[in-house]
């Protein structure tokens, strides 16, 4: 339990450390039509940077294949006929 509350503190911590050095370089612009250009670049690059992972996404993702579906079920068929016809044969001995 100690070691979770430390980590709780360094996590604290290093959060307001990071705001620190934010709001420090904020501070730095001192032209606001500056900073606006800055921001609206960081926009786009995050907008880039999460348009191509998505991207990677949806090449990664399995695409509906109808044929997949026909040899599931067709699958599924003969392992339902062969049981029945092992159960009649079984049966009949």
């Amino acid at each position: 339990m100690p070691e979770l509350r430390k980590h709780e503190v360094e996590k604290h911590l290093l959060q307001n450390e990071f705001e620190e050095d934010a709001i420090d370089g904020l501070q730095e612009f001192k032209d606001k039509e500056q900073l606006r250009y800055m921001v609206d670049m960081l926009n786009r690059d995050l907008k880039k940077k999460t348009a191509k992972k998505k991207q990677r996404r949806e090449k990664l993702k399995i695409k509906d294949q109808p044929w997949i579906y026909v040899s599931i079920l067709i699958l599924i068929m003969l392992i339902v006929l062969s049981y029945i016809v092992i159960h009649k044969y079984l049966q009949n001995k």
